[in-house]
């Protein structure tokens, strides 16, 4: 080691120089942690799709109305068939919609999902089909609208999802009907917990 003053007299400013040595002998391996906990595969999932094109008006008991998913997406322990997913385990899924509709007269319309027939309310997305001015009496096709939202939900093992859609005020809108294309509307869940 070595010290010397690269500063004055009166201030001195030192600068201590210590050499690395040799490097030394690696030391023993410690001993491995505990096991962590198995964690659990997220593979429960599956998914429904119209694969025809449907036409939907407001029942006359102001109901809602189920909407028609005839087509599977792939699936995992749940199930998926008749318009609804049923569920195998319970636990906590994450449930997504989507549907894509067009019509030629005004309306107002609620999709949402329901679990056993029951409506999530958080899950509905309120919309409204609006006609320019002349447009019913040309034919014209509204543009299309997107509804779509996601939710968590806990669910119950036999608990059964599905997509459904109500008409506020449907008494205002007695030619309402909503066209839905093939492959848009659709419907899944997975399991996340």
């Amino acid at each position: 080691a070595s010290v010397t003053n690269v500063g004055t007299l009166n201030k001195a400013i030192l600068d201590f120089v210590i050499p690395q040595g040799p490097t030394g002998a690696t030391g023993a391996d410690g001993s491995d942690g505990a096991t962590g906990a198995t964690g659990t595969t997220l593979s429960e999932y599956a998914g429904l799709y119209n694969a025809t094109p449907q036409q939907i008006t407001p029942s006359s008991s102001s109901s809602p109305v189920g909407i028609t998913l005839d087509a599977a997406m792939p699936t995992d322990t749940m199930t998926a068939s008749g318009s609804k997913l049923r569920i195998t385990n319970t636990g906590t899924y994450r449930i997504a919609y989507c549907l894509n509709a067009t019509s030629k007269q005004s309306g107002e319309v609620k999709p949402y999902v329901r679990i056993n027939n029951a409506a999530v309310e958080h899950s509905a997305v309120n919309g409204m089909f609006s006609m320019g001015v002349g447009a019913s009496q040309s034919g014209e096709t509204a543009y299309p609208k997107d509804f779509q939202n996601s939710i968590l939900a806990n669910l119950n093992a036999d608990d059964t999802v599905d997509l459904a859609i109500e008409f506020p005020n449907a008494s205002k809108y007695p030619s309402f009907v909503l066209n839905v294309a093939a492959k848009r509307a659709s419907l899944h869940a997975i399991r996340i917990k």
